[in-house]
């Protein structure tokens, strides 16, 4: 079911906030360290101007919605959003999206003028002072990077970096396909034995996989990863208490 605010009136909405931090929004472009000019996001109550811009702090994701693709906003990100002509512009972090309301893709730009990704059905991209990376998810993703103009598929990265003499280095690989995330509001997890707290964590497997690395985060957005485990085959079990003990 389609959420009733992603219509004409309303081309983008925060939908979620986690973490122990805060994300903020403002009418003019953040100042290093400034935030007098800036409001504390309220999912609930906000409003949406015409155009903003929007920072999380270190320790803070968010959920964002824009021209139906939902945005995950992990922590250090800071972008600006202008509702005519759908201009979506990362500065610096880490967005993830899923085209979840659209099959129309967008163009999002970046720091540097020209820069641009045209987003495939799902991804992520990551952008740094020293540092570019695009990694397609699903689907077919246009970079325009500098000089570089390409296309890329699923499972592929371009990455681009600036070295110690600042020459930019930039080269494109294949990868294996991304994992499958265990989402416990969306996935029941049942106990080995009755009464017990152990539980077996089960994801599907990815083809050329030697290991897995199994990360529990503290929300579905993954801003903070609590605990780190790495399994041969894909299944790992995890006793609950001995978790709770340690980690909250």
């Amino acid at each position: 079911e389609q959420d009733p605010r992603l219509d004409k009136a309303s081309p983008f909405f925060i939908s979620r906030v986690s973490g122990n931090g805060t994300a903020y929004t403002s009418g003019k472009p953040f100042e290093d360290g400034d935030f007098s000019n800036a409001q504390a996001v309220q999912v609930k109550t906000m409003d949406y101007p015409g155009e903003i811009y929007i920072r999380t702090d270190r320790h803070t994701a968010i959920e964002l919605y824009f021209k139906g693709t939902r945005f995950n906003v992990f922590p250090g990100s800071y972008l600006f959003c202008k509702a005519a002509g759908g201009k979506f512009t990362l500065f610096e972090g880490s967005v993830e999206w899923v085209r979840e309301y659209t099959k129309k893709s967008m163009v999002m730009s970046f720091r540097e003028p020209g820069n641009t990704v045209t987003l495939s059905a799902s991804g992520r991209v990551t952008v740094g002072e020293n540092r570019f990376i695009a990694h397609d998810y699903e689907g077919k993703m246009g970079v325009t990077y500098g000089e570089n103009k390409l296309k890329l598929s699923a499972n592929q990265v371009f990455k681009a970096e600036v070295d110690r003499r600042s020459r930019v280095q930039t080269g494109t690989e294949s990868v294996l396909a991304r994992p499958e995330w265990i989402n416990p509001e969306s996935k029941k997890f049942h106990l080995l034995e009755e009464k017990d707290s152990v539980i077996q964590l089960k994801w599907k497997e990815i083809r050329g996989a030697e290991t897995y690395r199994v990360r529990v985060f503290s929300s579905p957005l993954r801003e903070a990863a609590l605990r780190e485990w790495e399994a041969t085959d894909n299944s790992l079990t995890i006793d609950l208490l001995a978790f709770e003990e340690r980690d909250l």
